[in-house]
C-alpha cells in the first residue's frame, strides 16, 4: 500500500475542517479573537515547518516502518492475523501517544517543546496545527519505536493517524456542543471543552485530560477532570499575555524558563 501517514493526515483534515470551521462559525464557544487571519498564519506556518521536516524531506513514514516490521515478524502483534491486530493497535497506539503527552508536561525539556503549543491565548482549529517542529520530530521518533514494538499492520498505522488526526483537529475547535452530547461524549472521546481545561493558565488543569482521541486513559490514570479546577471564566494559554510571532514560536523552547512556570 503505497500511502503515507503523512497523506492520510491530510486526507483527515480536508475531510472534516469543512465541518468544523462551519461549527466554528455557527456554534463557537468562545468570542473569537483579534488579529484571527495572523493568528491562523502563523499557527499552521509553524506546523507546516514540522510536517515538511518530519514527512516530507526525510521520507521516513510509520508506515513503512510498518511494512517492514511486519515483514520480519517482529513485534507484540506479529503473530495475530492483520484484523485482530489492526483492531488492537489503534488503542494501544493511543494510549502510546497519551503517554508521550503525560510526559510533556512531566520532563522540562519536552515541556520547553510543549509549551509552544500551549502559548496560544485562544482555542481553535489552528492550535491543532501549533506544535514547535522539534516536538513533531520527538512524536514521530516515539510513534516509530512503538509501531515497530507491535508489529502491527500497516491498516492500524493509518486507521489510528487518520483517527489521531481528526481527534485533533475536534477537541481544539472552538466549537460549541449542545449540551447533551457535551455531556454524554466525554465518556469515550476527548471533545473541545473537555480539552479546553487542558489548556488552561491553572497548571492544576494543565495536568488533566492528556487525550488526544478517547478519554478512556485519562479515566484509567486519573486524570480526567470534567471542571475546570480554576475560579471565574477559563483563561488560556500560559499566562504571560504573549501572542508570539512566528521566529518568537520556533525561538521559544530555548528561552529561560519563567520563574512563574512550576517545576515539571
Amino acid at each position: 500500500m503505497n500511502v503515507s501517514t503523512g497523506t492520510l493526515e491530510g486526507l483527515a483534515s480536508l475531510a472534516i475542517l469543512p465541518l468544523l470551521a462551519l461549527g466554528e462559525t455557527l456554534a463557537p464557544a468562545n468570542l473569537r479573537p483579534a488579529g484571527i487571519l495572523r493568528r491562523w498564519a502563523r499557527n499552521i506556518t509553524v506546523g507546516g515547518i514540522g510536517i515538511l521536516l518530519t514527512h516530507v524531506i526525510p521520507g521516513a513514514t510509520l508506515v513503512a516502518i510498518s511494512v517492514w516490521g511486519r515483514s520480519q515478524g517482529f513485534g507484540l502483534l506479529a503473530g495475530l492475523p492483520s484484523p485482530w491486530a489492526t483492531v488492537l493497535m489503534v488503542p494501544a497506539l493511543d494510549l502510546a501517544v497519551w503517554a508521550q503527552h503525560r510526559a510533556s508536561h512531566a520532563w522540562p525539556w519536552l515541556w520547553r517543546l510543549h509549551r509552544v503549543h500551549h502559548g496560544d491565548p485562544a482555542l481553535d482549529l489552528s492550535t491543532a496545527f501549533r506544535f514547535h517542529p522539534l516536538e513533531l520530530g520527538v512524536s514521530l521518533v516515539w510513534k516509530a519505536f512503538m509501531v515497530l514494538l507491535l508489529g502491527g499492520p500497516t491498516a492500524g498505522v493509518l486507521v489510528f493517524e487518520g483517527l489521531l488526526q481528526a481527534g485533533n483537529l475536534f477537541e481544539h475547535a472552538n466549537i460549541r456542543l449542545p449540551a447533551s452530547v457535551d455531556r454524554i461524549l466525554p465518556w469515550v472521546l476527548a471533545t473541545p471543552r473537555i480539552h479546553a481545561i487542558h489548556h488552561s493558565t491553572d497548571h492544576r488543569d494543565q495536568r488533566s485530560n492528556y487525550g488526544f482521541f478517547l478519554s478512556l486513559w485519562d479515566r484509567l490514570f486519573h486524570s480526567f477532570r470534567f471542571q475546570s479546577i480554576g475560579k471565574g471564566p477559563l483563561v488560556l494559554g500560559l499566562g504571560d499575555g504573549l501572542d508570539r510571532s512566528l521566529l518568537g514560536m520556533l525561538r521559544h523552547p530555548f528561552e529561560p524558563t519563567p520563574s512563574s512556570d512550576p517545576e515539571r
